[in-house]
């Protein structure tokens, strides 16, 4: 499911919120993008199967 990366890191955003420390933590910010993208995508594709969508070809 999710790393065990992405609440301390919205913890620490939440306690940061300016530029400069967004940029220093920028590349952990993208990977916990990718992963919550990713399992979106997976979640996504769970839901159409169960409620039987189909994408348009």
């Amino acid at each position: 499911m999710f790393s065990q990366n992405i609440l301390p890191f919205l913890t620490e955003l939440k306690s940061n919120h300016n530029r400069e420390w967004f940029l220093d933590q920028k590349q952990r910010f993208q990977e916990i993008q990718n992963e919550l993208v990713d399992f979106t995508g997976r979640l996504l594709a769970e839901i159409e199967k169960l409620c039987g969508y189909q994408k348009a070809k």
